[in-house]
């Protein structure tokens, strides 16, 4: 009835009698769970006026005290913890992987993709999750949330004593620094192949002062789409004097573009 008080039933092994959870039922409003897990996050979010555990699974139970202690720590360290069941849906996460996502107020129950603001996987494994299932370890990837952060996520299986997924732990570490300074390098290194893409046709119909200013602008747009700079100056020094001549500048004033160093 629903005005009897709640009761939540931890029933790991599903071993329950029927006559067992009508007794019960008599008295209360049950909700059962066949994980600590499950159950821990029920508690969590719904008030329950007590909780039942047959006496041949309290040593099982007995591992609650210890896994709130394990919380804690997660609550404290600096990368996102996120526990999901089959389905993909978010069982508990700690405040590290709730600020990752869109909001934190509906993170419980919603599906681990879709929490997450913007994401897109970039690989190299399309779905850790399924394949961390069908090799029975970890697995990783790389994913590109809201604001060009980027996130190294590591999932790992958990499996029953009768090897049934019962859910999924998902490490979320992010690598925004590193990746960006990476693909830095990456695109300067693909710029500076470009600089001097010219065929020999090109290269034969366009002089020397206008292969340098095409040399020049080509330096300019690369400059200001890698590094977002405004303000460009390149100089050359002449040994001999130890002077600094200009060689080319965008955005300076011609004051400052002229200026002898």
């Amino acid at each position: 009835m629903a005005d009897n008080p709640r009761l939540l039933v931890i029933d790991r092994e599903a071993s329950q009698g029927k006559a067992t959870l009508e007794k019960l039922g008599e008295a209360f409003d049950v909700v059962t769970v066949h994980s600590i897990s499950k159950a821990l996050s029920l508690l969590r979010d719904t008030q329950f006026s007590g909780v039942y555990v047959d006496a041949s699974q309290l040593s099982a139970v007995r591992w609650v005290g210890m896994i709130i202690q394990a919380e804690e720590i997660l609550d404290a360290i600096a990368d996102g913890v996120a526990v999901v069941d089959p389905d993909l849906r978010i069982i508990w996460a700690n405040p590290e992987f709730l600020s990752l996502t869109d909001s934190q107020s509906q993170v419980t129950g919603g599906k681990f993709y879709q929490v997450l603001a913007e994401s897109e996987v970039l690989g190299p494994d399309p779905c850790p999750f399924t394949s961390a299932v069908a090799s029975r370890g970890p697995a990783s990837t790389v994913m590109k949330i809201r604001g060009n952060r980027y996130l190294r996520v590591t999932v790992t299986p958990v499996f029953d004593v009768a090897h049934t997924l019962t859910h999924l732990i998902a490490l979320t570490r992010e690598i925004t620094d590193e990746t960006q300074q990476q693909l830095k390098v990456n695109a300067i290194a693909q710029a500076g192949d470009e600089l001097a893409d010219l065929t020999p046709e090109e290269l034969s119909q366009l002089g020397v002062e206008e292969r340098t200013d095409l040399l020049k602008y080509n330096i300019a747009r690369h400059m200001k789409n890698l590094m977002g700079l405004d303000y460009i100056e390149i100089r050359l020094l002449e040994k001999a004097t130890d002077k600094l001549f200009p060689l080319l500048s965008e955005g300076m004033s011609p004051l400052a573009a002229t200026r002898e160093l």
